[in-house]
């Protein structure tokens, strides 16, 4: 009861009550008509709870060019437990799932050598930060909490082999690291990162680097086979892009996805449900911003580097944990995404606590003002959270959102339009299809569903002339008169 009542535990244990408080709104959220459609409702394996048939599949496919057991078991459990009528047993899992992550992440860091107030503000930060509220607000991104508490539990029990050298808990290690692959594929960096904090024990001699490597063999094979499973998945997806144009290789991409991230991490404000790429897209600009930024990051890591090894560590966490995500492999219309930053945030928050911890030490006079700023700091991303989580209510708050922050790429007009037809509205429908080919006609090209949809909705609101119209582009766009004319008729009829 004592060891209970530190001052450090006690704070964590307000901070977890905090979590929860924070996203309990999300409990009345509903499913969104994006991904959870796809992944859930629309899915039999999944709609309807465990059976053989649905385990073996889990177990054996590879949906959404992605395997992923142990996301799809998990989904079949809410649907035995809740069903499909509500999503509120399902969010309520995830903020369960977020909390749990916060409590192993504190654990996982006892690792480092950090004092217990260094190791309390890097998890506030994970816990509070606006940009995770997507991995937790969204049902389907469950994948991602999974694969963050089976790779938390991975690194403790690797840290409980180090010290006691039992076979056993190496073999849990390697299985939690499995079970976290399983869970979303975002976790293959992970063996590079654990190899990265064992090499720099010994400050990085190169003498030491090979030793290091030995006991993370088989968690760099089980990598290495994800990695190349989702590659082969991807490729389709990746040769052929539907209807976003091509805009930028990787050497534009990559840096701007890193100024997003960066940028974003330190500045959390105006953040989009859904930030798509199209000639649109702000993606030079934040190149140029992401340049400037990594190497200014770059220089502090390594300068930081000579007081305390952890603020490079966290500094190459944060960069290499992002490569899978960054653009070097785009897949479909999405070009940065919130939730992407979850896994790489700890690195980043790592390196800037042990910098703030450093300055205290030199500078002990701004412990007082310091500590102010940090309590300010995470009210004010506790409320940025408040405030973003209102945005994943439903599906016509989520591209309301996209649209007010971003403005909307034709793709993003095009799925808001498919949704109100959905529901029943098409004139508004009929609006964002027409937006979306008046923003693909700026920057010359044809959204071919957009134009397919707004003849269909203009024909069902007996708009005839706009109908031709965009009948006429659709068979210049390539679309035979025969198949046309089917798709019509089953419109009409």
């Amino acid at each position: 009861m004592n060891n209970f009542l530190r001052p450090h535990k006690l704070t964590f244990a307000g901070l977890i009550v905090c979590v929860l408080f924070l996203y309990s709104p999300s409990v009345e959220f509903d499913f969104l008509n994006i991904d959870d459609a796809g992944y859930i409702l629309l899915n039999p394996m999944i709609a309807g709870g465990f059976s053989w048939d649905s385990v073996l599949w889990a177990l054996s496919s590879v949906h959404f060019g992605q395997w992923m057991p142990t996301t799809m078991l998990s989904f079949m459990l809410d649907a035995e437990l809740f069903g499909l009528d509500s999503a509120s047993g399902w969010h309520l899992i995830n903020v369960l799932i977020h909390a749990v992550n916060c409590m192993l992440l504190t654990t996982a860091l006892r690792g480092f050598s950090m004092p217990a107030w260094q190791r309390l503000t890097v998890t506030a930060l994970f816990a509070l930060h606006p940009m995770h509220v997507e991995v937790v607000a969204w049902v389907v991104e469950r994948k991602e909490l999974l694969a963050m508490t089976f790779g938390l539990m991975s690194w403790i029990a690797f840290q409980r082999w180090r010290q006691r050298g039992e076979f056993t808990v190496y073999l849990l290690c390697c299985l939690a690291f499995l079970a976290s692959l399983a869970s979303k594929s975002m976790w293959v960096t992970w063996p590079l990162i654990l190899w990265l904090i064992d090499w720099s024990t010994n400050d990085f001699r190169w003498r030491s680097l090979a030793s290091s490597l030995f006991d993370k063999l088989p968690l760099f094979v089980m990598s290495a086979a994800i990695s190349l499973v989702t590659l082969f998945k991807l490729a389709p997806w990746v040769l052929l892009g539907g209807d976003r144009p091509f805009i930028a290789n990787a050497v534009i991409a990559v840096p701007g996805a890193y100024g997003y991230y960066v940028k974003k991490s330190f500045w959390p404000f105006d953040l989009s449900t859904h930030m798509e790429l199209w000639p649109g897209s702000p993606v030079l600009q934040d190149t140029l911003v992401g340049v400037l930024l990594l190497i200014a990051g770059t220089s502090v890591a390594i300068y930081g580097f000579r007081r305390h090894r952890l603020v490079l560590v966290g500094w190459l966490w944060f960069l290499i944990t992002l490569i899978p995500v960054s653009g070097v492999a785009g897949t479909g219309h999405e070009w940065v995404a919130n939730r992407f930053s979850y896994l790489p945030h700890i690195g980043l928050f790592v390196s800037v606590t042990i910098l703030l911890g450093e300055l205290f030490r030199l500078r002990p006079k701004f412990v007082r003002v310091g500590s102010v700023l940090i309590t300010m700091s995470l009210v004010g991303l506790a409320w940025g959270s408040s405030a973003q989580l209102q945005h994943w209510r439903d599906t016509e708050h989520y591209y309301e959102r996209t649209i007010d922050v971003t403005g909307g790429g034709p793709i993003t007009h095009l799925y808001f339009g498919h949704y109100l037809s959905l529901i029943k509205r098409p004139g508004e429908a009929l609006t964002h299809y027409e937006e979306a080919n008046r923003l693909a006609s700026v920057h010359g090209y044809r959204v071919p569903a957009a134009l397919e949809s707004s003849a269909y909705i203009a024909l069902l609101l007996d708009d005839t002339e706009l109908a031709k119209e965009r009948t006429a582009l659709l068979l210049e766009s390539g679309l035979t008169k025969p198949n046309l004319q089917l798709q019509l008729d089953w419109v009409l009829s």
